[in-house]
């Protein structure tokens, strides 16, 4: 490793020795969650009946499959109740 590489990974990076173990995790989170978090929150048309009841858990879950099946062509559903 050159010092200039050592120098940019120190200051140009949030990898350096400052950082918290609460800001390390704050950013593994990020980059764990940065695709659902980036990504564009109106990306599906979808209608309800007017007497269903419009749950924001069970829209994220709909997005969640569908982001599944395009990757993994398939996806399980399933409730608790």
């Amino acid at each position: 490793m050159t010092n200039e590489y050592v120098d940019t990974i120190k200051t140009k990076t949030w990898l350096n020795q400052d950082i918290t173990p609460y800001e390390l995790y704050l950013k593994f989170i990020y980059e764990y969650f940065a695709d659902r978090i980036n990504e564009d929150k109106n990306d599906f048309e979808y209608t309800l009946p007017a007497w269903f009841k419009e749950l924001k858990y069970q829209k994220d879950a709909v997005k969640d499959a569908i982001s599944k099946i395009k990757k993994y062509n398939g996806v399980f559903l399933a409730d608790v109740v």
